[in-house]
């Protein structure tokens, strides 16, 4: 009975371990010229490929208008991978050359956005369609926390409230 336990400890870790993680790791704010938000892998496989989209569904205030650009350094760039991004946020990174992204973690990508010119706050997170291994093998994956924008006030701000702290 210890032994089957134990067996199903062990497979249960590897069947919700995931072999990537991606999120959102930070934001270049520039008004002027739009910033950038790094997109941060911790994979513990070999990476040859990804697909995933920008989700600032979360975001209050008026978003019209928010939009994406090009998509460039990080690990991706080091492997020679092909990433292509557009407006609205997808970005799908390979290689042509049968390059790999190594196991390890840092910033994937970069990719522009004029979001912080914009009255915006609140979460933005990925939405990851697909990992791809070798040979196209999907591997598993999960999403870091979100990355939060903007001036978020928690609680009362009116300092004569009975409920403000």
């Amino acid at each position: 009975m210890k032994k089957l336990l134990i067996a199903l400890i062990f497979i249960s870790g590897l069947l919700f371990s995931q072999q990537v993680t991606l999120y959102i790791s930070g934001q270049t704010i520039d008004e002027v010229n739009g910033g950038t938000l790094d997109i941060y892998m911790v994979n513990t496989e070999p990476v040859y490929g990804f697909q995933f989209n920008m989700d600032d569904s979360g975001l209050l205030g008026d978003t019209d208008g928010i939009n994406y650009g090009t998509a460039f350094g990080g690990s991706a760039e080091d492997a020679l991978f092909y990433v292509s991004s557009n407006s609205d946020g997808l970005l799908l990174g390979f290689s042509m050359i049968s390059s790999s992204i190594p196991a390890g973690e840092g910033i994937l990508t970069t990719i522009q956005w004029n979001g912080d010119t914009f009255d915006v706050y609140g979460p933005i997170t990925l939405q990851i369609t697909n990992i791809a291994g070798w040979d196209g093998s999907p591997l598993t994956y999960g999403v870091g926390s979100p990355l939060m924008i903007g001036n978020i006030v928690y609680g009362c701000t009116d300092s004569v409230a009975c409920n403000y702290y």
